[in-house]
């Protein structure tokens, strides 16, 4: 009984401190200690307004306005630092007004809008695995065609990224993604006998990522959102085909040799989606992203698509979506960038 009138007791307390706190004025009060530099109080005052009250807003964001100054003010720079990046995430599109906001405010926010840094890296692919429908025709006799959607799975696809981060501290990444080399891998089963085709070549893809960058603990994490566009002259290094036969220990191994690049160039664009997680070192960031590509539209021609029966091989794939995993190292501040 005692536990059941002290909890209710408690209960009292809270719901009459939540009725007698008026939000308005106490930011009106704050207002008036910070003119008197009583940074302390006004501390205090902002933070129980944003515990307390649900703001519109146009109001929260002053609240943290002068929450930030204040603390910067205390010489207090990681709080101020906490506070302007939750008032940048709510308005990430201001401009200081320099006869209204707070001075410390103002010179931290510039710093921080303006500064933006190009960072450069290199990404090691670990897996691409194709989603969509994937289909290649192959003649393995000379007379008779298998057109089937078989798995492809690329794997040590090697990217030379460079990642421009504006607004730095706060949000948003800018990543360029230029992708030189790949080395690829499919199967297929046809009665006993397996066909493997695995190649080796040099491609070209760009992508452009837009991310919305949130710090959780020692780790940032990047959900984004971009365009890709990618332009393959098909420079192989290799191409070969495995065939083995169930009924037999014998593996034969058939070299491809080059398709004329006329025919086999191809360009395609498309979008993504994807996460990256990175973790700060001092002179290094480690990443490892995961995106899923989807194809707008495949530019390769029909007529581009040769059938060639006697290498066993026919350009004719079209990637409908794919995703990919990638790891990599970048290097820090290699280029800074500051508006002045």
């Amino acid at each position: 009984m005692k536990n059941r009138v002290l909890v209710f007791c408690l209960v009292f307390i809270c719901n009459s401190s939540y009725a007698q706190f008026n939000c308005n004025t106490a930011f009106n009060d704050a207002l008036k200690y910070y003119e008197e530099a009583r940074y302390d109080t006004v501390i205090r005052i902002l933070n129980k307004v944003l515990f307390l009250c649900n703001s519109k807003k146009d109001v929260k964001s002053n609240v943290l306005k002068y929450l930030s100054d204040s603390y910067y003010q205390i010489d207090d720079i990681t709080k101020g630092n906490h506070f302007l990046k939750e008032f940048y995430s709510e308005n990430p599109l201001y401009k200081v007004n320099a006869t209204s906001d707070p001075e410390l405010f103002i010179g931290y926010f510039k710093k921080y809008h303006t500064d933006s840094k190009i960072r450069s890296g290199l990404s090691l692919g670990l897996i691409n695995v194709i989603i969509g429908r994937v289909t290649r025709t192959y003649d393995f006799d000379n007379s008779i065609l298998y057109d089937n959607s078989i798995n492809q799975i690329q794997h040590w696809k090697i990217t030379l990224r460079g990642q421009r981060y504006f607004y730095n501290k706060f949000s948003g990444n800018l990543d360029v993604d230029f992708g030189i080399y790949s080395f690829s891998s499919a199967e297929y089963k046809v009665d006993s006998l397996t066909y493997k085709f695995s190649e080796g070549k040099i491609f070209f893809r760009e992508s452009l990522y837009l991310g919305y960058t949130v710090q959780v603990g020692k780790y940032f994490l990047t959900p984004t959102l971009g365009l890709y566009l990618a332009y393959n002259p098909e420079k192989w290094m290799w191409a070969e085909m495995q065939i083995n036969n169930e009924n037999s220990s014998v593996t034969e191994i058939i070299d491809i040799p080059s398709i004329s690049d006329k025919h086999r160039t191809w360009q395609n664009y498309g979008g993504l989606i994807g996460l990256e997680a990175e973790f700060h070192q001092p002179k290094f960031i480690f990443f490892i992203n995961s995106a899923y590509k989807h194809d707008f539209r495949n530019n390769v021609k029909t007529y581009n698509r040769l059938s060639i029966p006697e290498l066993y091989y026919t350009d004719n794939d079209i990637f409908l979506g794919y995703l990919n995993f990638n790891l990599g190292v970048k290097l820090i501040n290699t280029v800074k960038l500051t508006r002045k």
